[in-house]
């Protein structure tokens, strides 16, 4: 027997839709409101293309046992929790048993057929790359209690890597082609990058995916759980109360780690995310989560593997990165995933050192004679060095000197080649215009972690799990992927609405 029988009618996206058509040719009067309340959220359930989905459910369901039923219509209901910002299962359940207008835009066909809050949670870890048996035996294991450092970092460090060295490692590891464990995450990175993403591709919202422009950040997400843990001895009956035995954690995944933006300490996960930096709606494109400490040199090597594994077909072009980046193992990766960096230098890291008898400034930008920068004028590919020419004879400057540093009409030539520090030397110049202007996208993806975090009301919810976590956070990133494609298919579904509102009225 075919594992997908299991799964049991799978409704695809035409049928959907002719029943969502069905449902709103049959409003009343009395309905009209409603519709003009969700209608941006029937829109986006209305153009989420779920039958890529399909495949992904496959290893997910065994080979004996009953049929799961209502697999694509649980994906649009956890769609609409995050849309309305229901708070969780319980009430979303509820909602959809209390309202059938709502029941109906997810599909079922009344509010008989939602199934209850245990069906929606087996669903959920099912998602969920880690039996529920292992969460509860790490929920019951202790550890040291954590403390919170009394020492803190100043304005704008982050807190350095925990292990030295694990950077050259990670990355030594990537080009090598060896493979990593699949993170628990990595069926939901999955759902949102062949239900959203690549929809969002073939509409052209996130650039050109064969020369992409993508920037990768780290943020804060704080846990509900408590960082003291609970405490398991009796040292409290015995008069200590300040015992510093080991403890059980509600979200045993929770660390310690440090905000630099509100510049204090958090109990949570670091959210790294990867975006379209050239997307007009800053369109998320993978997500990963990791301990709060964790810094972002060492989650961007990881990310960067697994979106290239889940985005075979897409080709990057750029990456930039703030100077949390700046590290030469980071450059090699980029390098060998044939991507330009554009990232920003870290002030503490001043061991500069070029060969020949070049003058340079701190962004590697050769210095003429006269004591100018000179101009960048291309990067060749093929002998991988990039071409600087003489600002006076450019018209940029006005030369002090008596005689010129060259008798050609032409000027001063120099050529800087990256691999003399793949740091320093990047293919676009440091310094430059082109530069500036690349480094200034990487702004996408700040404003893509305040939509998930601040628009969404991820910061609002109360977690008490990295599962429960990265659920809504990818619920929340297809929800701005959906939001972009209704843009995009405006007219479309104004058509739509129109044919139904004035019947309804």
């Amino acid at each position: 027997m075919e594992a997908i029988a299991l799964l049991g009618p799978w409704r695809p996206q035409r049928e959907y839709q002719d029943f969502i058509e069905s449902k709103l040719s049959h409003l009343d009067r009395q309905d009209l409101p409603k519709l003009q309340l969700y209608e941006n959220s029937i829109a986006k359930l209305y153009i989420l293309n779920l039958d890529q989905a399909r495949d992904l459910f496959k290893p997910l369901y065994p080979t004996i046992g009953r049929p799961a039923l209502y697999q694509p219509e649980i994906i649009r209901a956890l769609i609409l929790m995050a849309d309305l910002n229901i708070d969780g299962i319980p009430a979303l359940v509820k909602r959809l048993r209390g309202d059938p207008f709502l029941a109906a835009i997810c599909g079922f066909d009344d509010t008989s057929h939602v199934p209850g809050v245990g069906t929606f949670y087996d669903f959920i870890n099912r998602l969920w790359g880690e039996s529920p048996d292992r969460i509860r035996a790490r929920k019951m294991m202790q550890r040291p209690i954590s403390r919170i450092p009394k020492k803190k970092p100043q304005d704008g460090e982050k807190l350095p890597p925990q292990n030295p060295g694990i950077v050259k490692r990670i990355v030594d590891r990537i080009i090598e082609g060896r493979h990593f464990p699949k993170p628990p995450e990595h069926i939901l990175q999955r759902l949102l990058a062949r239900c959203c993403v690549d929809e969002s591709a073939k509409m052209g919202l996130i650039g050109d995916t064969q020369n992409l422009s993508i920037s990768g950040d780290g943020t804060c997400v704080s846990s509900y759980a408590k960082s003291s843990g609970i405490k398991t001895c009796d040292c409290r009956e015995k008069g200590v109360h300040h015992c510093t035995c080991p403890r059980r954690y509600s979200d045993p995944d929770a660390r310690i780690g440090w905000d630099s933006y509100r510049k204090q300490w958090f109990f949570g996960y670091s959210m790294y995310v990867l975006t379209a930096s050239d997307s007009p709606y800053d369109l998320p494109l993978l997500l990963r989560f990791a301990e709060a400490p964790r810094h972002d040199s060492v989650i961007s090597p990881m990310a960067l593997n697994e979106f290239t594994q889940i985005y075979p077909d897409f080709k990057i072009g750029e990456f930039i990165g703030d100077s949390a980046h700046d590290s030469y193992d980071i450059y090699r990766l980029i390098y060998h995933l044939n991507a330009s960096p554009v990232i920003d230098l870290n002030p503490r890291n001043r061991n500069l050192q070029y060969p020949g008898p070049i003058n340079l400034n701190h962004l590697g930008i050769p210095i003429c004679p006269g004591g100018f920068e000179m101009v960048p004028w291309g990067y060749c590919r093929s002998r991988d060095r990039v071409k600087w020419r003489c600002p006076h004879v450019l018209g940029r400057c006005r030369c002090p000197l008596d005689n010129p540093c060259s008798p050609s009409p032409y000027g001063r030539t120099i050529y800087t080649r990256p691999k003399w520090d793949i740091r320093i030397f990047t293919p676009i110049p440091r310094g430059t215009l082109i530069w500036d202007n690349t480094y200034d996208k990487r702004t996408s993806v700040e404003r893509t972690n305040k939509r998930i975090k601040v628009d969404y009301g991820l910061d609002r919810i109360r977690f008490l799990s990295k599962k429960q976590a990265f659920l809504r956070a990818t619920l929340h990133a297809m929800n701005m992927h959906l939001d972009a494609q209704i843009q995009h298919k405006h007219d479309e579904l104004e058509a739509l609405f129109s044919n139904y509102m004035p019947r309804a009225a």
